[in-house]
């Protein structure tokens, strides 16, 4: 008897080497083995329409920390030459994520699907594949642009060698991919920010430690990010001349999204390079390593506790904000990660808000359209039609939907809604449940992710509705939406220097609108509430 198998996926990736090690190991066997094995091979890419291209592979490795471990194994591919697999952009090197931990198979790829969409710059391309080693099937995979320097690789505007000047001298000024990584070890050529307590892992270019801008690389690194970083927390006059501030509150806006436990302690990477004007500056990209977001892990409760934060499963709550780094110490004694101070910071969580409602929300609508593959970010019925079939491969072969006490209970939600008009989220009266006499199947997992999603972008269009769409009033100096005399007492204190006043609640204290805050808006103010007739508006909306 045989039985034929017909996967939904968007391509089938073939793999094939009998004798990995010279000694007849077979290559599954001898890349388990250790993560460091590597190994040449044969390929086969076949796409859906059944197009293929044998492309032959210059090395395939194991990679990951945490995923490694698992059964599943992920691992990085270079090809001899730039591929491309069902239309995805070419390139050289690519990742296997074997989403073993994530029962939908999705999580990594929306977010990054959803990074593209917003306009993140080296947001990954991916696919789901089918992966065959030596004629065996493997499993589900997700294949995806691997985070990588190079021409032909993601992040293109950095090679090898592209600190140095042509004489061989190291440049002023130079392109680097840094990611912040706790699990930076001796092997990684990395440095230490004593301002941030993180681990700056150097992606880009990555030195041997014979080169003679070995430590003058890593100096570079991390003089720039301490000094982006002390921006961001002071808020800096100069905030924008050291960091892309829409990328930044992008790359944050996908982390808070999904609730990224990782969020600023590893895979968090940020770019160093030149804007459009020639002016070097962070970028916050790329975006990576999503599979515990969107309501997927259970976190460590005693982590938790040290943060304050109750509610992590659920969509609704801060998260990044109240995230500390890895060497922070615990309750208001930590420091909190890049990420949290970036939510701190006036300047960039405006920006964050407006961002929410120009980008995230039209793409989130596209994701709860039908039949739409416009773009990178797909409708969620195209995503589930192609995993449909793949997954159900998958788990028939022994990767289970479950995989431990980590993954949270997902067989029950209260969701919510979002009235644009109010600006409210309101919960369900009622608890949504997935599964029937505790069944789970990958339709109960898909569709709690697709809810736990949507109900987390309702809880944060409320948050951010005030920001973007809330009323200003003229004389509401203290911006609690109507005028008294705490407002004139608001002026005063920030005249004395005591506190301050700018922003929206400037538009609002400035009376006279002289673009100078003065005794006389106060005195303007005072007026208003002893019901004198005033040339100004006060207590009317803003234009």
């Amino acid at each position: 008897t045989f039985r034929f198998r017909k996967s939904t996926a968007e391509a089938a990736i073939y793999i094939n080497n009998p004798d990995a090690d010279g000694n007849g190991t077979d290559l599954l066997s001898y890349l388990s083995q250790d993560k460091e094995n590597d190994a040449k091979a044969t390929g086969a890419i076949v796409n859906k329409d059944g197009s293929v291209d044998n492309t032959d592979i210059k090395k395939i490795k194991g990679r990951g920390n945490t995923t490694w471990v698992k059964e599943k194994k992920p691992f990085n591919v270079t090809y001899e030459e730039a591929v491309s697999v069902d239309g995805m952009e070419k390139t050289k090197k690519l990742s296997l994520l074997a989403n073993y931990q994530d029962s939908t198979l999705l999580r990594n790829r929306l977010l990054y699907d959803l990074g593209n969409a917003v306009g993140l710059p080296f947001a990954s391309q991916s696919r789901f594949v089918d992966l065959y080693m030596n004629g065996e099937y493997i499993g589900a995979y997700q294949l995806t642009q691997k985070v990588d320097i190079g021409k032909k690789n993601l992040v293109k505007v950095i090679e090898d060698e592209t600190h140095l000047n042509e004489d061989g001298t190291l440049k002023a000024e130079f392109p680097f991919l840094v990611e912040i990584d706790a699990g930076a070890g001796n092997d990684d050529y990395h440095t230490y920010s004593s301002k941030a307590k993180c681990n700056l892992t150097v992606k880009g270019p990555e030195l041997d430690n014979d080169d003679p801008y070995y430590n003058d690389v890593l100096k570079q690194v991390q003089t720039k990010f301490d000094a982006m970083y002390t921006a961001i927390i002071q808020n800096s006059d100069n905030l924008e001349e050291l960091v892309d501030i829409d990328s930044l509150a992008k790359l944050v806006l996908i982390n808070e999204l999904g609730k990224n436990w990782d969020v600023g302690i590893s895979s968090f990477y940020l770019t160093y390079m030149a804007d459009e004007d020639g002016n070097y500056k962070f970028f916050g990209s790329p975006c990576w390593d999503y599979d515990n977001s969107l309501g997927n892990a259970t976190g460590v409760i005693n982590d938790l506790k040290s943060m304050g934060v109750k509610d992590y499963e659920e969509p609704t709550g801060w998260w990044s904000i109240y995230k500390l780094n890895s060497r922070g110490g615990s309750g208001k004694t930590g420091k909190y990660t890049l990420p949290g101070y970036a939510m701190m910071n006036e300047t960039i969580l405006q920006r964050m808000a407006e961002i929410w409602f120009e980008d995230f929300v039209p793409a989130i609508e596209t994701f709860n359209s039908e039949n739409s593959t416009d773009g990178q970010l797909y409708s969620k019925d195209v995503y589930y039609n192609y995993l449909k079939g793949t997954a159900e491969m998958n788990y028939e072969l022994g990767w289970r939907i479950h995989t431990g006490d980590w993954i949270c209970d997902h067989t029950k939600l209260l969701n919510g809604t979002y009235n644009n008009e109010t600006g409210t989220y309101t919960p369900d009266t009622e608890i949504t449940k997935y599964t029937e006499n505790e069944i789970i199947t990958f339709d109960s997992e898909y569709s709690y992710m697709v809810d736990w999603l949507n109900t987390r972008a309702a809880w944060l269009s409320s948050e951010f509705h005030d920001a973007v769409y809330k009323t200003l009033i003229l004389g509401d100096a203290d911006m609690n939406e109507t005028v008294n005399i705490k407002d004139t007492t608001a002026i005063q204190k920030a005249l004395a220097k005591i506190t301050t006043i700018e922003g929206d609640a400037m538009k609002c204290a400035d009376v006279n609108a002289d673009e100078n805050l003065s005794i006389k808006d106060a005195t303007n103010i005072q007026k208003y509430l002893a019901n004198y007739e005033l040339e100004y508006a006060i207590g009317q909306p803003i234009k």
